[in-house]
């Protein structure tokens, strides 16, 4: 790592495909700058989720600015050839990297920031938030109220069915995490229910064409557009439709399904008031920004940074990327990520406020 008193003109927080889409516009611009990561190896965010994720977007719908997702547009890749399409795209554009540091603080201070890590303090003029729309895993609260008995996994934690405990295993979380690791634990011989509300659903081909052709158009709307309006209401904070899977072949290969969990009783998880007997919980239950290591950034009441664009107008040099519908509906995907970082890059030098186009 570089020295404690290395001034950058910016540094990138976070390694994932957010961060190093901004870091390939800061190197187009010509500016010092570094991506910092507190994993060992570029990818290796998406190498540690569970072993048989698959995205739901296809390879022709994840390229990154400059470097094409090689292989069958129709594919859906998995957890780790994102991972090392990732760690590919850093070395082919020779982005300058900072692996294995850990950010604590980042601290606004003469018109620039100090960056506080494990390893020493990182200085620059724009700071690059990039850590993700998923940084924090979330539960409810009643999930402190269970008993020890009971094995509980977030989806985060969760590698394969051998991990889990038990016969009886509740999944709580019905969106795309959730079913796809329902249907896992089922196939491995499980009696899983699934509870959570109903999210709707995408079939995954329209006359034969894969649907992100079709969407691939509305997703680049923004936000607030009448369309991105509408589409936020609908998908709200309760998870995504599911991509080519319907409920009824959710249950079809045995799962069960059920309301949502609404609180705990005698060391149980309730549903519908009634508590279920189970030995084993994942929770799908998504995750929650935290940004409180962001010295005097405004934040809404549910905690997101208040920004326009992805840049923050009250701590001038500072912005995101990654968020959810932080620009368009496509902020937070693999290949989405490119227009918000060439739009941010650019009014952060600027000094501007970016617009989706």
């Amino acid at each position: 790592m570089p020295g404690s008193d290395e001034s950058f003109d910016a540094l990138v927080l976070g390694g994932g495909q957010a961060g190093l889409a901004a870091g390939y516009y800061l190197a187009e611009a010509g500016l010092r700058f570094a991506v910092v990561d507190a994993h060992a190896r570029i990818g290796d965010s998406w190498r540690r989720r569970w072993d048989s994720l698959h995205l739901f977007t296809p390879v022709f719908a994840n390229h990154l600015p400059g470097m094409r997702f090689v292989g069958d547009p129709n594919h859906l890749p998995s957890k780790d050839e994102v991972g090392d399409y990732l760690e590919r795209y850093a070395d082919f554009h020779e982005l300058p990297t900072i692996c294995s540091t850990r950010v604590r603080r980042v601290v606004p201070r003469d018109a620039a920031f100090e960056v506080r890590t494990a390893s020493g303090i990182l200085r620059a003029d724009r700071v690059i938030v990039a850590t993700g729309a998923f940084r924090t895993p979330w539960r409810p609260a009643s999930a402190a109220e269970l008993s020890d008995e009971v094995q509980q996994l977030h989806a985060s934690e969760y590698a394969n069915a051998s991990e889990v405990v038990g016969e009886r295993v509740l999944v709580v979380g019905a969106a795309n995490s959730g079913a796809q690791i329902a249907m896992e634990l089922a196939a491995a011989g499980r009696h899983v229910t699934l509870a959570g509300r109903d999210t709707g659903q995408i079939p995954r081909r329209i006359l034969g064409v894969d649907v992100y052709r079709y969407l691939g158009p509305l997703l680049r709307r923004r936000v607030d557009s009448w369309i991105g309006r509408r589409v936020r209401a609908r998908m709200g904070p309760g998870g995504d439709p599911l991509v080519g899977m319907t409920r009824r072949q959710v249950v079809a290969t045995g799962v069960e399904l059920a309301g949502r969990v609404d609180g705990a009783r005698d060391g149980r998880p309730t549903i519908g008031g009634e508590p279920h007997e189970v030995d084993s919980i994942v929770w799908a239950t998504g995750y929650r920004n935290d940004f409180s290591w962001i010295e005097e950034l405004p934040t809404s009441p549910e905690g997101q940074p208040v920004h326009d664009g992805g840049l923050v107008p009250e701590l001038p040099g500072l912005a995101f990327m990654g968020l959810r519908f932080m620009r368009t509906l496509r902020s937070s995907l693999l290949g989405g990520v490119g227009d918000d970082a060439k739009a941010v890059v650019s009014a952060l030098i600027d000094g501007a406020t970016p617009r989706a186009s």
